[in-house]
């Protein structure tokens, strides 16, 4: 692999990182695990994940201190979920108030390919009821979210942020994501727009 070939790569995995530490990251090994299992349920559905989904989902896993190897296997098994324990997935995501931001890592994944398939936007809408969310209101919200942070569009991310919902954990998981990825501290200390 060429050196510029080896820099592209870095930017790409760059571009789908939302941030080096998730949200999650202080919570138990099991709801990690389980954030991570409903992750994997979401992602490319009946079809391979795009290069860009894969490294969109691995960022995730690794902000959330999964190993690779942990990852790989919740990918792998997703198909093998029985009724119950997905069930089970949904009612621990929502009884720890996470629909939100299980939402927009969603979202977040589903946009790295930059193709919206049929079914992901079905799942979505299926999905949001399911964690107490009006899935209407989820869509209106978070693709233009993901987008606009996906584009660094500040104008149109500070007409949004209002709509927000009254999510602690939630906003202060945009919040993190937005001085992550719209500014940054050089080492001597310079802040600088990105």
């Amino acid at each position: 692999m060429s050196v510029l070939d080896k820099i592209k790569a870095v930017n790409r995995k760059r571009e789908v990182q939302l941030m080096e530490r998730h949200t999650l990251v202080d919570e138990s090994v099991e709801l990690r695990l389980a954030y991570l299992k409903g992750l994997a349920l979401a992602c490319a559905i009946e079809r391979e994940p795009a290069p860009a989904e894969w490294l969109a989902f691995g960022a995730i896993a690794a902000s959330l201190d999964a190993s690779p190897q942990e990852a790989k296997e919740l990918f792998d098994e997703r198909g093998n979920a029985g009724d119950e324990e997905i069930d089970a997935l949904f009612v621990t995501l929502r009884s720890h108030n996470l629909g939100w931001l299980y939402l927009f890592d969603v979202a977040w994944i589903q946009a790295a390919s930059e193709r919206l398939e049929p079914n992901e936007v079905e799942l979505f809408d299926d999905v949001a009821p399911m964690l107490g969310i009006n899935a209407e209101r989820a869509t209106k919200l978070l693709r233009p979210l993901v987008e606009f942070i996906r584009t660094k569009n500040l104008v149109e991310l500070v007409g949004i942020m209002p709509q927000l919902p009254n999510d602690m954990k939630f906003q202060k998981f945009i919040y993190e994501i937005l001085i992550g990825r719209f500014f940054f501290i050089r080492s001597y200390g310079e802040t600088k727009a990105g």
